[in-house]
């Protein structure tokens, strides 16, 4: 089960949210809250106001190995202070208590579609590259002469080559 975590940011932080959603993504923080820069600025945020924070599995995160004594060894990494180690059967060099990297685990994709689209999608009538190219076909021609009309609309006498 997923654990929810709540992070409480200030006033100036939410409207930075929003003005990312809306040049990003049409005005829909939900889908801009995911988004690498706006996590990056809330995972700052929590660390500096002692809020805690999950890490994310997307966010890449440099490791380092050594070797010490004809052994190698992963040396812990940090972030907003904290010492991490990603999984590995490596022990962590200078056995000091770290936390762990997150593993990327198995994708899940949910699709909503409603209405003609979802009778479509169901038949198998998915768009595909052969789809567009020839409805951008069919476009092209069905608007054939129509930049040559504007221009002699807009300017009498205009000859268009």
């Amino acid at each position: 089960m997923k654990q929810l975590y709540q992070v409480n940011i200030d006033t100036a932080m939410a409207k930075q949210i929003a003005e990312i959603a809306k040049q990003k993504y049409a005005g829909h923080v939900s889908v801009a809250v995911p988004d690498t820069d706006v996590r990056k600025m809330i995972e700052l945020y929590a660390a500096g106001a002692g809020q805690h924070m999950p890490l994310s599995a997307t966010t890449p995160h440099g490791a380092s190995i050594l070797e010490q004594g004809c052994s190698l060894y992963q040396a812990q990494t940090y972030l907003y202070g904290n010492a991490y180690k990603f999984q590995s059967s490596l022990p962590t060099a200078g056995g000091f208590p770290t936390g762990q990297y997150p593993s990327p685990g198995p994708m899940m994709l949910q699709v909503n579609v409603q209405g003609q689209g979802a009778a479509q999608f169901v038949a198998g009538q998915v768009v595909t590259p052969e789809f567009v190219q020839s409805q951008w076909s069919n476009a092209a021609s069905a608007s054939n002469g129509r930049l040559s009309n504007s221009a002699m609309m807009q300017q009498q006498g205009l000859v268009v080559g």
